[in-house]
């Protein structure tokens, strides 16, 4: 039998995995936003979807992003797969997803951001994972449960 895969009941706009041999279930994961069932206490996959969401996550949220890499710790197998390549950075606030109209109040540029996810990322051993497109990143994330979990759930491409 295959293992669900579960959601995070607070991921807004994630990934569906509708287009894979997969069950799915939404549930309150303390850690991260996708897992399977079974793999709850070894797997840790948090999403982040554009440079404008690490950006609020590094500023205003900060002690909130470091308790999550805290956490993650215990956990054998972490990762941060981004929507969006590397060179994003290079542009922000361009393609941040930040309403252009606000960009004067922003006090960091995507130099600092990259530094202080990929420091994070070091830090407390989590592998980071840049992805062209939203699709790209949710194919990423089912690679990394199906060898995880030993269920091929790209059995159907």
């Amino acid at each position: 039998m295959k293992p669900k895969i579960l959601i995070d009941n607070q991921e807004k706009k994630g990934w569906t995995f509708a287009d894979y041999n997969c069950e799915t279930e939404i549930v309150n994961l303390d850690t991260g936003d996708y897992c399977f069932v079974g793999g709850e206490s070894i797997l840790c996959i948090e999403r982040k979807a554009s440079t404008g969401e690490l950006a609020i996550n590094i500023g205003l949220c900060i002690k909130r992003f470091t308790a999550e890499f805290i956490r993650m710790q215990s956990f054998k197998h972490k990762y941060v797969i981004c929507e969006f390549p590397e060179s994003n950075f290079f542009y922000f606030p361009e393609k941040s997803g930040i309403p252009r109209n606000t960009w004067h109040k922003i006090k960091m540029n995507g130099k600092y951001i990259h530094k202080a996810i990929t420091d994070l990322c070091n830090k407390y051993g989590v592998i980071l994972i840049f992805c062209n497109t939203k699709e790209e990143a949710e194919r990423t994330c089912i690679s990394i449960i199906s060898e995880i979990s030993g269920y091929n759930y790209e059995d159907i491409w």
